[in-house]
């Protein structure tokens, strides 16, 4: 969604833009080619096959697919996980159907959904964040992220990519991180900072230094 498509980013010096592309763009010091599918306010939902076959036309051209949805899904009321599950596994299913340019199915790797979260004070401190609905501790972020690690090995999911160990508070849980500054991890409590797509694309790139050529 507009996560990935890097809104909240600017483009660096080599034209990257959003934590995926940031990650992808120097591997063992090369770059790895990638195609963005990306539209700002997708959903897992907007992605079955119903909806968007024209995005699948391009899978047989690429090895690896890494998804990024869920904020979107979630934010909109009464989304559950077992909804989210459906659709994931739909998607990813699709994905394995799907034989690459080596003739290999596509390797699948999902990122973790984000906090999403309000601020009384311009997301300066973790304290006066508060976490919308879905997105509280132990709310529907939380048990798609927890599910999504169960998914791995089992034959449609290679690899989540937790980008929340870089952008999520680990000390208050369901909260961007924060250094004191107004608007240092987001402006809006959705969308990270440059400063933060940095960060997540550490997550990108230590998956990315697992693939074989």
């Amino acid at each position: 969604d507009s996560i990935a498509d890097g809104t909240g980013d600017t483009v660096d010096t080599f034209g990257n833009l959003g934590f995926i592309a940031r990650g992808l763009s120097s591997v063992n010091g090369y770059p790895v080619p990638w195609l963005r599918q990306t539209v700002g306010g997708d959903k897992l939902s907007v992605n079955l096959l119903s909806n968007a076959p024209r995005k699948r036309d391009l899978w047989p051209y690429v090895t690896h697919l890494i998804t990024q949805l869920s904020t979107n899904d979630i934010s909109t009321g009464g989304t559950t996980l077992a909804t989210l599950q459906t659709y994931v596994t739909a998607l990813l299913t699709a994905a394995k159907r799907t034989i690459g340019p080596y003739g290999k199915p596509l390797v699948t790797a999902m990122s973790t959904c984000m906090p999403r979260t309000t601020s009384s004070d311009s997301w300066a401190t973790a304290a006066n964040q508060t976490p919308v609905s879905g997105f509280t501790v132990g709310g529907v972020r939380d048990t798609y992220n927890a599910w999504l690690l169960t998914l791995v090995g089992g034959g449609l999911l290679d690899a989540v990519i937790d980008v929340n160990q870089y952008v999520e508070d680990q000390a208050n849980p369901g909260k961007w991180i924060t250094n004191g500054a107004a608007n240092y991890p987001t402006t809006d409590g959705i969308h990270p900072t440059s400063a933060l797509h940095i960060l997540a694309a550490q997550a990108v790139n230590a998956w990315a230094l697992t693939i074989a050529p």
